[in-house]
């Protein structure tokens, strides 16, 4: 072990699914970036990668959500870029790697505390976009260094948990209520600077999405329903490939490797599946508790969390 932290915290009603350290780390060469949340403060925290001493610490204020906290950052160029959708004040929020100071900062409308990670859209021809999901707004793009707003799509009429992804020259995204999915959109994105709106192109109908985040393999995105149906989608066509039931409940979303997707049931079932156009059921496998965490890969490791053990599968 290279490095451990402790930050002390306070104990505070959450839903009894969630944790106190349900966020994703995020990192770039220098820093380790941290999100935690109470209903006191919001702290956004960043560590040296080589010995976990803190460099700098912000505390976005309180955080307000009957669920507790879940969002993660993102890390783009020289900004960490945090949103704060709450059912207080809420904002998206871009500080400095080096100093955590305040690149820009945007107030948010909110209609039920959101989930989404942020996500970074690449087009062919133009810069990248920030793309942020939530009820209050829709599909929304930025430009992550202003922070100013490209576009806007509101298609939700429910809470967002899971994170955009890009797939055939689409954004997809969805909301739901209830642990389940009540809509999955395509959106093609808008380009003011020729004229051009956002437009919605698909709308899935079936087993959708709540909590998992989708995930795509070039025109193929897979949307992966929390009470264990599958969808393969043809991005621009907005086809059904196949819809298979493999069973179980799901937090965790599913990751893609090479031409695998894997993902863990909250049961603690590892499920192993093609990213193609055919349905084939790969492996599956018990770890042996329950975990509703997500898979990490790094360097030919997959690096599993569950409800006590951080297990590393793969490498030499």
């Amino acid at each position: 072990m290279r490095f451990s932290r402790e930050y002390p915290s306070n104990t505070h009603a959450k839903n009894a699914f969630n944790a106190y350290a349900s966020s994703t780390p995020a990192l770039d060469e220098k820093h380790v970036y941290m999100l935690w949340a109470t209903p006191e403060s919001y702290t956004v925290l960043a560590s040296d990668r080589r010995d976990g001493r803190e460099r700098w610490r912000r505390d976005l204020g309180p955080y307000v959500a009957e669920h507790g906290f879940g969002c993660s950052p993102v890390v783009f160029g020289d900004v960490v870029i945090v949103s704060n959708d709450q059912d207080g004040p809420s904002s998206i929020v871009a500080l400095d790697c080096s100093t955590g100071e305040t690149k820009w900062v945007l107030p948010r409308e909110t209609v039920k505390a959101g989930y989404s990670t942020p996500g970074i859209y690449r087009p062919l021809d133009g810069p990248a976009e920030l793309i942020l999901n939530s009820w209050g707004h829709g599909i929304s793009s930025f430009d992550p260094f202003t922070g100013r707003l490209n576009w806007e799509l509101d298609v939700f009429e429910h809470r967002v948990v899971g994170s955009p992804v890009v797939a055939g020259r689409l954004i997809w995204a969805g909301a739901g209520t209830g642990g389940s999915g009540k809509r999955s959109v395509a959106v093609r994105p808008g380009k003011p600077s020729a004229g051009v709106e956002p437009a919605l192109v698909h709308d899935i109908v079936g087993s959708l999405p709540y909590v998992p985040t989708s995930v795509a393999r070039g025109n193929l995105v897979f949307l992966w329903y929390d009470k264990g149906v599958v969808t393969c989608i043809d991005a621009p066509s907005g086809e059904i490939r196949w819809r298979e039931r493999i069973g179980g409940d799901f937090f965790s979303s599913p990751v893609r490797v090479a031409d695998r997707l894997y993902c863990i049931s909250r049961e603690g079932e590892m499920v192993v599946l093609a990213a193609s156009e055919r349905f084939q059921e790969l492996a599956r496998f018990s770890l042996e508790e329950p975990s509703n965490a997500t898979p990490a890969v790094s360097d030919g490791v997959m690096y599993v969390r569950t409800l006590s053990h951080l297990m590393a599968i793969g490498g030499e």
